[in-house]
């Protein structure tokens, strides 16, 4: 049985089997529960460069929102398997959220991405699929050196500048996500080279005249930006906790509460650019 084929079956059951599945090396799969409707495009949330035991974004955990919402333009996959050819074959876009540097007590050491990833995902994104990663803050076991020799394929570097906690503006001029409010959980920052072939761009820079709402941390920089490689599309994001159940719904995330923001849509489109699906 393929998994566009799956049975029928509730968001809740699929999730608690995540669990399980995850702590072997399986994939999980996340169908939608209408099997009549049309197969949709494959999102890979890929947990191949998080550490075991590390679990901060686990689908049936803080993520389990997000993934409901990736779900309605989605079918929704997460494993932890190398990603390559092979697993890649039928993904239209992969989310790649926080991989760690270091291993949790008790575990082995995080895969980092190495030579072999950036050839598979450089011809992925070149040939038409999309790639979303994010990054994060410095006492979140984030990896940056190793994922940067991937970013530079696209004229992209994250760099180790931070900005605390804020509600962005998004200008409304800004491509993809003009005009919304971005509850921005703390992260890092984005260098791009203008002239790479990859056509690097910044999505949202920081404002300074926006304060943090907590914290004194608010570099200049870029916090998210796109690239557009051969026939696919690349985005960066310099956060990755502004995608929790609490940060989605207004409540307490990262110490700061921002109750009114447009997340859920900022997720939408993005996902949706990358994919090349429509946008408004």
């Amino acid at each position: 049985m393929t998994p566009r084929n799956l049975p029928s079956c509730s968001v809740r059951a699929i999730l608690a089997l995540c669990l399980i599945s995850l702590g072997g090396g399986c994939a999980c799969f996340l169908p939608a529960s209408d099997t009549s409707t049309p197969s949709k495009p494959v999102l890979l949330y890929s947990l191949y460069y998080n550490a075991e035991g590390e679990n901060r974004y686990p689908v049936d955990g803080v993520y389990s929102e997000v993934v409901k919402e990736l779900g309605k333009d989605f079918e929704v996959r997460a494993h932890r398997e190398p990603l390559n050819p092979k697993t890649l074959a039928d993904v239209n876009l992969v989310l790649i959220a926080n991989a760690n540097e270091q291993a949790v007590p008790g575990h082995p050491p995080p895969p980092h991405v190495s030579d072999a990833d950036i050839k598979a995902l450089t011809r992925f994104v070149q040939h038409g699929g999309g790639l979303i990663v994010m990054q994060n803050q410095e006492n979140h076991n984030v990896e940056v050196e190793a994922m940067n020799r991937l970013l530079a394929r696209f004229g992209i570097q994250t760099t180790n500048l931070y900005t605390d906690a804020k509600l962005i503006a998004i200008p409304r001029e800004a491509p993809v996500l003009g005009g919304l409010r971005w509850a921005y959980i703390i992260g890092n920052s984005i260098r791009i080279d203008p002239l790479h072939p990859a056509k690097p761009r910044a999505i949202v820079t920081n404002d300074l005249n926006q304060k943090p709402l907590r914290g004194a941390r608010n570099e200049p920089g870029i916090l998210l930006a796109t690239a557009e490689p051969g026939q696919g599309r690349l985005a960066v994001v310099t956060d990755s906790g502004w995608l929790i159940n609490a940060a989605l719904n207004g409540e307490e995330a990262g110490v700061v509460v921002i109750k009114e923001h447009d997340n859920r849509e900022i997720i939408r489109r993005l996902t949706r650019w990358a994919a090349r699906l429509p946008t408004p």
